[in-house]
């Protein structure tokens, strides 16, 4: 049963951010818009990346302190917040800044490095390290998603 309690409960409050404020989010950050004209140099490795970074927590055992539960939940407010700012605020200086503007995209980074810090051990006794997995994956997904925003960015 052990293996029910894995670091998905920690990706999935930002699948349900995702999933319900995306379409709040300004027409640049539309997929209409966002997509169009990506180079394959950039969109295939995001895409492909993407899926092992929402498929591992699967397998990353929960291990938290109180330091590393805070550290989750200031990354997912902090994560939480750049979206607010570009909802709520668009026009604002900090949203039409390029950091403002790919924040949604490099805040990210933050929530891996928490998911990775409290999932260090696999649910499955094999893989000793799933951390070291994790940010190997998740490093070049933000590398990718941020250059990703900021081509949006430079478009406007």
């Amino acid at each position: 049963m052990n293996y029910l309690i894995n670091c998905f409960l920690l990706i999935f409050p930002v699948i349900l951010w995702n999933y319900f404020f995306f379409e709040d989010l300004p027409n640049p950050y539309q997929e209409a818009f966002f997509w169009k004209d990506i180079p394959a140099y950039i969109s295939v490795p995001e895409n492909i990346l993407r899926i092992p970074l929402f498929v591992l927590p699967y397998l990353m055992k929960i291990q938290a302190d109180e330091k590393k539960l805070v550290f989750y939940f200031i990354t997912l407010t902090l994560y939480m917040a750049s979206w607010c700012m570009q909802i709520y605020f668009p026009e604002s200086a900090w949203s039409e800044s390029v950091i403002g503007f790919t924040a949604p995209a490099f805040s990210a980074l933050f929530i891996i490095l928490s998911i990775g810090f409290i999932g260090k051990q696999a649910v499955f006794e094999k893989f000793p390290r799933m951390d070291l997995v994790y940010f190997s994956i998740g490093i070049p997904f933000i590398i990718f998603h941020t250059w990703h925003a900021y081509l949006i960015y430079s478009r406007l």
